[in-house]
C-alpha cells in the first residue's frame, strides 16, 4: 500500500515522518490550492478527534473528498507513491494540515 510521508510532528500517527494510520482521509471539497486541503485523520491529542478513530499500521485506505484534485478517483486517492501531508505553520487542529500532493484538475 502507499507510504504516506508526514511532516506534521504534532500528529500522534506520525511515526518518524511516516503516517501509521491504517486509514487516511483528505478533505477540502472545492480546494483550489494546497492550503484549502486538510488531513481529517490528524490526531494531536493522542486520542480521537473529530474523525473516526483508526488503527495503526500500514496505510491501507486513502479517502479523498477533494473533488478538484486530479488524483481523486471515486473519493479515493489514486496517487500510489509520493503522497505527503504537511503543514505551513503551527498545527492545533486538522484544519491546519495540508495535502502537499494536491494537484488541481
Amino acid at each position: 500500500m502507499p507510504r504516506i510521508s508526514c511532516s506534521v510532528t504534532s500528529c500522534s500517527y506520525n511515526a518518524s515522518g511516516i503516517c501509521d494510520a491504517s486509514a487516511l482521509k483528505i478533505v477540502g471539497n472545492n480546494a483550489n490550492i494546497t492550503e484549502q486541503t486538510s488531513c481529517s485523520t490528524y490526531d494531536g491529542n493522542g486520542r480521537c478527534n473529530n474523525s473516526t478513530c483508526v488503527s495503526r499500521g500500514e496505510t491501507e485506505t486513502i479517502g479523498c473528498d477533494v473533488q478538484t484534485c486530479v488524483y481523486n478517483k471515486h473519493e479515493y486517492c489514486s496517487l500510489s507513491d509520493g503522497i505527503e501531508v504537511g503543514n505551513l505553520g503551527t498545527v492545533t487542529s486538522y484544519t491546519d494540515t495540508d495535502c502537499l500532493s494536491f494537484e488541481r484538475k
